[in-house]
């Protein structure tokens, strides 16, 4: 009788104590997760909330890309709500790239380079460096609008790639409305957006010969495509996002599905379920089985006490 006492005394003591040690263990763990990578922004949410980053993206900054930084994500220009959703997806975000300034080590931080609306012409060495990126697997997004200078500057990066000058006449139709066709921007962690209509202004035809048309404005200009080049993926966008104020309608989603559909799969809006220490993606598939270090812990205890038993 003593010895069973003892027995159930010691396997509920080492139960308590391993669910105390992993819990410890699993806190610390999230603590660190929740933490900057380099110098880029990774969201955390309420306690024991944490975004897991999945991807990383830098934009041109502020002096080059008239939308401004998408790191700064200036109020009122739209690209401040697209920074929040990005990071509450697990998208850490890194300071933009001076004009002038985009080469390998800029480019090899990041999963996606966000060229926003901007009057920069790439010099040779920034053609090599973008060329280079894409080819071995990094996604781009280039933005132009009505402007002769952006659309110059747009052509300079699609001539980069190989693609020629894909940037033509500007358009002053409106009803945008996404093709019936499955890519990642149309169909992704932010809905399936075919048939759907998004916002319009004066934009710029994208030639998508050879490649995949997304969405059309009016029915006769080309304002979405989807390119191929190398291993990685290019995104053309004629009608810009970072000054137009199309947050909340179906460009921002498109925009979201194009990243987090190409790297991070399971994304759905950044909400999470705080489960004591553990943290599960809603309708996704990525958890952090933190609660299994209190019951790993809690076994070595029971093993110890039976091996004590014989």
């Amino acid at each position: 009788m003593i010895i069973r006492q003892l027995l159930a005394g010691s396997l509920s003591l080492l139960l308590l104590a391993g669910f105390f040690i992993g819990e410890s263990i699993a806190q610390e763990t999230d603590s660190s997760l929740g933490q900057s990578v380099g110098s880029s922004q990774v969201a955390t949410s309420s306690e024991n909330s944490v975004v897991k980053q999945c991807a990383t993206i830098r934009s041109w900054d502020g002096n080059t890309q008239r939308g401004g930084d998408l790191a700064v994500g200036i109020i009122g220009f739209g690209y401040l709500e697209l920074k929040t959703q990005l990071l509450n997806n697990g998208v850490g975000i890194l300071p933009g790239v001076a004009g002038g300034s985009l080469d390998a080590a800029a480019l090899g931080a990041v999963d996606v380079f966000y060229w926003g609306t901007s009057s920069h012409v790439l010099t040779g060495a920034e053609a090599t460096a973008l060329n280079n990126f894409v080819q071995n697997g990094g996604w781009l997004i280039i933005e132009t609008d009505s402007d002769i200078p952006e659309q110059t500057s747009a052509n300079s990066g699609y001539s980069a790639l190989g693609l020629g000058n894909r940037v033509g006449a500007i358009s002053f139709v409106t009803g945008g409305i996404f093709e019936n066709v499955v890519t990642t921007t149309t169909v992704g962690p932010q809905g399936d957006l075919r048939g759907l209509a998004y916002g319009t202004t004066p934009a710029r035809n994208i030639d998508p010969t050879g490649h995949t048309l997304v969405g059309v404005m009016g029915g006769a200009t080309n304002t979405w495509v989807e390119f191929t080049v190398g291993s990685g993926g290019v995104l053309g966008v004629g009608d810009p996002y970072g000054f137009n104020q199309f947050l909340g309608l179906n460009n921002h989603k498109a925009l979201l599905n194009y990243i987090l559909g190409n790297h991070c799969p399971q994304a759905v809006g950044g909400e999470l379920i705080p489960l004591d220490a553990t943290m599960v993606l809603l309708a996704g598939t990525q958890t952090i089985a933190a609660w299994m270090i209190p019951v790993i812990v809690s076994a070595i205890g029971i093993g110890i006490v039976i091996a004590r038993k014989f």
